[in-house]
């Protein structure tokens, strides 16, 4: 089945757990998919305020996981919203004097390494 997931995400979830305050920031398709992640985020009680929905037709990104037996591969489905992430005012102030954790992922695409960079600068 569908899961929401990446290391970042996992630990956003993790966090607020044990009652931190957690912000999250990504970029997601205005498709259901990019809603069912919003709701999920919010089912587990995250702030999903900072995340961006593309407006412009990228897609919700996700990737396919495909077991060998015990031995897991990876499609990472392109194109993906979270590639497109911008350094807006709204992120930079999220990140202002916060911990900022980000996959590596999501710096493939100069966008949103632009956007991680501006945070981890706040």
């Amino acid at each position: 089945g569908m899961s929401v997931g990446g290391a970042p995400a996992n630990v956003a979830c993790h966090l607020n757990e044990l009652g931190r305050a957690v912000t999250v920031v990504s970029r997601v398709g205005d498709d259901e998919l990019g809603r069912e992640v919003l709701r999920r985020l919010k089912g587990r009680g995250l702030d999903t305020a900072g995340i961006q929905v593309d407006t412009a037709g990228i897609p919700t990104g996700f990737v396919v996981v495909t077991m060998n037996g015990s031995i897991p591969s990876y499609d990472i489905v392109q194109p993906s919203a979270w590639d497109a992430m911008e350094p807006t005012a709204e992120l930079v102030a999220a990140a202002a004097g916060a911990v900022v954790v980000y996959g590596s992922l999501a710096q493939r695409d100069p966008r949103s390494r632009a956007a991680i960079t501006a945070a981890t600068a706040a």
